[in-house]
């Protein structure tokens, strides 16, 4: 049995892409077995002289056929005891021989998939905020840490974090993320558009669904209208999904208009919003 619909969403780091596929454990018919498991770091540290682009293909069609395996084992893959209808995961995308690419494109027909790319509103603001974290906390996942902290320490650090204030510097703090972000989007990008050569590419912005908590309706409206489904609500609550949210803002830098004034940083922002019209309209 295959699946009637699958969402791929192709995605970069930093861009919510935990809590959306969450969001998709939510909605009943759809299966969710795979949350990093097929990116390229996760099977290198699984498999030796893992050949990852063959990985990929044979995992996927394990997961498809819903078939146990010794490879799925070894990734830490789980299948549900019955298989869905629907199938949702996210990938960080990695290429391959041109065998293993057609062999994927056609696996991916198989699934009828569609594509879907995360990305953020702006990446100048992304920047700030990333910048921010690692400045004032050290680490630029801050959700990490404070899932593990009890209530008091929680809110603690939340009220902590709205008092905070710091400069940046557009050159040393701000750019380098900016540029990185950029380069890993753009090949994002060019490698969803290698799988779906023929289909425009869906372009979710994560600052559409998540405020921070998860906007219910606009995600029920808008994977209903792409996947071609009738999602009308979530079987379970949804509160759940992304209960926590730790880090900083524009407001806690205080020079965070002069860092927008930037004209290189303004020009790779153009760049970037140019990914949202190139991965709609396809190559």
């Amino acid at each position: 049995m295959s699946f009637l619909k699958t969402a791929v969403i192709f995605y970069t780091g930093n861009v919510c892409s935990t809590p959306l596929t969450q969001a998709f454990k939510k909605i009943s018919g759809f299966e969710v077995p795979i949350h990093e498991h097929l990116d390229k770091y996760w099977i290198q540290a699984r498999l030796e002289q893992a050949d990852i682009s063959h990985t990929f293909n044979q995992a996927l069609r394990d997961i498809v056929d819903h078939q146990e395996s010794a490879l799925l084992e070894k990734l830490r893959i789980q299948l549900p005891e019955a298989q869905s209808e629907y199938l949702a995961f996210k990938w960080r995308p990695f290429s391959g021989a041109e065998s293993v690419v057609s062999e994927r494109q056609k696996l991916f027909e198989e699934i009828n998939a569609v594509p879907f790319l995360m990305l953020r509103g702006s990446i100048v603001n992304q920047a700030v905020k990333i910048a921010l974290s690692e400045k004032l906390n050290g680490t630029r996942h801050m959700q990490f840490s404070a899932a593990k902290m009890s209530e008091y320490e929680y809110q603690e650090r939340l009220e902590d974090s709205k008092k905070a204030r710091t400069a940046l510097s557009a050159r040393e703090d701000i750019e380098p993320i900016v540029r990185n972000f950029f380069a890993r989007s753009k090949e994002t990008l060019n490698l969803a558009q290698k799988y779906f050569p023929t289909t425009p590419i869906n372009i979710v912005k994560s600052e559409d669904l998540f405020t921070p908590l998860l906007e219910e309706s606009v995600f029920l409206k808008y994977f209903s209208n792409k996947l071609g489904l009738n999602i009308s609500s979530f079987v379970s609550s949804s509160e759940e999904i992304i209960a926590r949210k730790l880090g900083y803002s524009k407001e806690n830098c205080i020079n965070y208009e002069e860092i927008f004034r930037d004209p290189m940083l303004m020009k790779l922002e153009e760049r970037y919003v140019s990914l949202f019209i190139e991965g709609r309209n396809g190559r």
